[in-house]
Order: C-alpha cells, then structure tokens, then sequence
C-alpha cells in the first residue's frame, strides 16, 4: 500500500498486475486516490510499490560497475546489497538515502534534474 503523500505526478506504481503512471494525486478523499494516464481512478491502498530491481536498472540503462553497483552517468550510484530487500544510492560517495520502490528512485532523480522516467 501507498500512501498518496508518497506519490508524485510521473511516479510507476501497480495496480493488480497492471503498471500505471500518476497523473495526478488526490488528497481530498480520506485514504487518497489517484488518477493515471487515461484517467482512470484509484484508491491509493489499492496500489502497490513496484520493488527497484537490477534488472529494471539495466533496462534503464545503468551499467553495472561492480558486482553489486550500478552506474547512471557518472556521479549517481545504486549499491545493490545481496540479501537486501533495500538499495543505497549515492552521490559522489555519499549516501543520499536507501530506498526499496522505483518510485524512491524516480523521487531522488526528479530532486538531481535528472530523467526519471523508467521504463518497467
């Protein structure tokens, strides 16, 4: 479940086995709701995080650096633990925060001007 304070517009969340991309984000509703690209409604319990894998990070173009790291330019790094349900990702060396969810990471893109639109 997500909360809808957790959404942003752009954001790939799933819904059953369907992939759908925020358009727009309700708080009005007691639980939130959203809206995706055909304007369709749903209810942000309804919806689920879509776990960040190393296989949606090569798709997306980010090059494997070592066993456990991927690359996206040349300063964002994605440190993929084994046995981790999370990923760090950092900046030059630092950590920027850990995260588990595609949108995390779209969220931590969009902040850097950096292209979040991934393809899932």
């Amino acid at each position: 479940m997500i909360k809808a304070e957790d959404l942003r517009i752009g954001d790939l969340v799933r819904y059953e086995k369907n992939i759908i991309t925020v358009q727009a984000v309700h708080t009005n509703y007691e639980e939130g709701f959203i809206n995706d690209k055909y304007n369709v409604g749903y209810n942000c319990p309804d919806l689920d995080p879509i776990p960040l894998t190393p296989e949606i990070l090569e798709k997306n173009g980010w090059e494997r650096d070592k066993l456990v790291s991927y690359i996206y330019g040349h300063n964002i790094e994605v440190i993929c633990t084994p046995n981790s349900e999370c990923v760090d990702v950092t900046l030059k060396g630092d950590t920027l925060h850990r995260i588990k969810y595609v949108h995390e990471l779209q969220h931590i893109l969009w902040a850097l001007g950096l292209d979040a639109n991934l393809k899932i």
